[in-house]
């Protein structure tokens, strides 16, 4: 009775591997070319079908028209380009302009004290102002009297 059940179990794995073959068969061989590429010595030759022949031509077609598609972001590149070399160009005048600037800014102190020296009148002598004595001070900060 073991013998009968082993020799269906067999069968059964058999007719299932021979419709899975029939139904999965290009995926199985693309799975064993890629998974053990050792085993694809194995596999029965491949075949070109015209379904390939125009997935190719298909392919073909789609590189051309994304090459055409892609030279107009080529040029716009290309200017994009361009232009930030005139930026940077830009930029390095500016950085020159600053160091000029930043040169004389460095002077104009000087300048601004070497002008004032010129401009101030010299020095006046200061004469002494006659000291007050608190007595006189005195006189002065107390009320007139009256005429008598």
């Amino acid at each position: 009775m073991r013998a009968v059940v082993r020799f269906f179990i067999a069968v059964f794995i058999g007719v299932g591997t021979t419709l899975a073959w029939q139904s999965y068969g290009d995926e199985a061989k693309e799975m064993v070319k890629t998974g053990a590429p050792s085993l694809a010595w194995l596999l029965p030759g491949s075949t070109r079908s015209p379904r390939d022949d125009q997935v190719s031509t298909a392919a073909i077609v789609t590189s051309a028209e994304v090459a055409q598609q892609l030279k107009p972001f080529a040029l716009d590149l290309s200017n994009v380009r361009q232009r930030i070399d005139q930026l940077a160009t830009r930029l390095e005048q500016l950085a020159a302009s600053q160091e000029k600037m930043a040169q004389g800014l460095a002077i104009l102190p000087a300048l601004e004290q070497d002008v004032r020296q010129k401009l101030s009148p010299p020095p006046q002598p200061r004469t002494a102002a006659p000291r007050r004595t608190p007595q006189s001070a005195g006189q002065l900060d107390s009320p007139a009297q009256p005429a008598r």
